[in-house]
């Protein structure tokens, strides 16, 4: 499928502009800075996919928040989820890297990209005492600016 190029609403002097891309039936609304996409995961809030990050020449998680002031419920869940990554600062907790709005008003949060995650980690497996512990090591360092 050929992208479809879309352009933002204007802010200051510049302008992104937006093609869509279809990955596994839904449509990504991005800029064409992140490239290569692949679906790595699908969440109650929507789905996750790998992309290249052109400026940076990372590769990336990018996650879509669909429709997310369909409720004031959805609303507040994704406010939650936004407000913590961009508090957060932790070797050991993902970074949000970057945050748009499409023109169709989809959230994109682009994080770093990580092999597995904990809940993962913790499904696979009955987690032992001394693991939980080094995990709980790991984190109470977490400091934010104001959680």
């Amino acid at each position: 499928m050929m992208p479809k190029a879309l352009l933002t609403p204007p802010y200051g002097e510049q302008m992104a502009t937006f093609s869509q891309k279809s990955v596994m039936g839904t449509i990504f609304e991005t800029t064409e800075r992140y490239t290569e996409w692949k679906p790595i995961g699908l969440g109650v809030s929507g789905l996750v996919c790998s992309a290249r990050d052109q400026l940076t020449h990372r590769t990336v998680a990018v996650k879509k928040l669909a429709e997310p002031f369909k409720t004031p419920d959805i609303a507040r869940h994704m406010f939650r989820e936004i407000k913590l990554l961009r508090q957060l600062r932790h070797e050991n907790i993902i970074n949000l890297t970057d945050m748009f709005i499409s023109p169709s008003e989809d959230i994109y949060l682009v994080t770093e990209l990580m092999a597995t995650d904990l809940n993962t980690i913790l499904k696979a497996k009955k987690v032992e005492d001394q693991f939980a512990q080094y995990f709980m090591y790991q984190l109470m360092p977490v400091s934010s600016t104001e959680i």
